[in-house]
């Protein structure tokens, strides 16, 4: 393997594994780590979360979302999101989302309430 082709191989692993965005639990704390253009990679403590009951959700859609949840709170790109039941939120298709009370639809970090 040439000086070259290791040079490419770190550079490859580097970038990708730098721009890492999501949720991390470290010392019974829950973060949200992102990526900004102007300011490089980028770690919050999200205050109202509760480690222990916390997790990362995944949806089956394509939006640019990391979503999260404990027993109290929903959290979007690391923001509590008030208002949300965060037992019964669920993706529903094309950018709606829905929990007990109402239908959601979510473009951008816009909200709006279609069905109450």
């Amino acid at each position: 393997m040439t000086v070259r082709q290791i040079i490419i191989i770190v550079f490859t692993i580097s970038i990708l594994t730098s721009c890492r965005r999501g949720y991390k639990i470290e010392n019974g704390k829950v973060y949200y780590e992102y990526w900004n253009e102007g300011s490089g990679q980028g770690k919050q403590l999200i205050k109202q979360a509760d480690a222990k009951t916390f997790q990362e959700l995944n949806f089956d859609c394509d939006c640019d979302f990391e979503f999260g949840k404990d027993k109290n709170h929903l959290f979007i790109n690391g923001e509590i999101i008030k208002n949300i039941d965060p037992k019964t939120f669920q993706f529903i298709g094309n950018y709606i989302f829905r929990d007990k009370d109402s239908a959601y639809f979510l473009d951008f970090m816009t909200i709006l309430i279609i069905a109450s």
